[in-house]
């Protein structure tokens, strides 16, 4: 079991630097590429309690963890008028108290983009993250599982007139499971959203909306 004094000590001073990171670089980027890219330091960190870490209803186990989650973030369209890319990346260091079997390192990255003209607005992001965790629904107990996420968004929505408009777009979301892979089965869903927006009042709008998705199962 780790000492919870040293685990507090540790807290504070990551905290601390964290803090101090973070407060340098809302005035001023880390550092400036060109006239439109700026790269900015995230950090923070955080200590968590969960009264039930394994979701699970007869046998309760409580724990702390201290997360550390250093990170970088991009943006792309400084002095573009039209565009804008974002892409922000951390990585997520995770201590357990107790369960020092759980420890572990998660990774996260995230884009967002994005496009504007007098009638036509494009979004997209696309993201991957690492996550341990147990959601109360896996056939796992005692134990967090690992998987990872692939999740993709690209929407376009064009103005015909000042009162109609209509937006079209696809959406990606994949699950793979990277432990009990025999128990849990890996998942891709795709859907295809559809709108039609008018302006009735300043303030009421309709809107008509139809979505097909579709899923794919893997596994058991």
């Amino acid at each position: 079991m780790k000492n919870p004094l040293l685990l507090l000590l540790h807290f504070l001073a990551a905290s601390l630097l964290f803090w101090i990171c973070s407060s340098s670089v809302v005035a001023a980027p880390l550092v400036s590429i060109g006239d439109n890219t700026d790269i900015f330091f995230n950090g923070s960190s955080s200590l968590r309690w969960s009264s039930n870490l394994f979701r699970n209803e007869n046998n309760e186990e409580s724990d702390s963890s201290w997360i550390v989650s250093p990170g970088f973030e991009i943006n792309v369209g400084r002095g573009i008028s039209n565009a804008d890319l974002t892409v922000v990346t951390r990585y997520d260091v995770v201590s357990y108290q107790d369960n020092d079997h759980l420890d572990t390192e998660l990774f996260h990255i995230e884009a967002l983009g994005s496009y504007e003209t007098s009638r036509l607005n494009l979004n997209g992001s696309a993201s991957f993250d690492e996550m341990k965790m147990n959601d109360g629904q896996n056939n796992v107990q005692n134990d967090l599982v690992e998987l990872n996420t692939i999740a993709g968004d690209l929407g376009a929505e064009y103005r015909v007139s000042p009162k109609f408009s209509f937006s079209a777009g696809v959406r990606y979301n994949e699950t793979e499971y990277q432990t009990y892979k025999d128990r849990l089965a890996d998942r891709e869903t795709t859907s295809f959203p559809l709108n039609v927006y008018y302006e009735l009042t300043p303030k009421l709008d309709l809107i008509l909306g139809y979505t097909y998705s579709t899923t794919d199962i893997e596994g058991t």
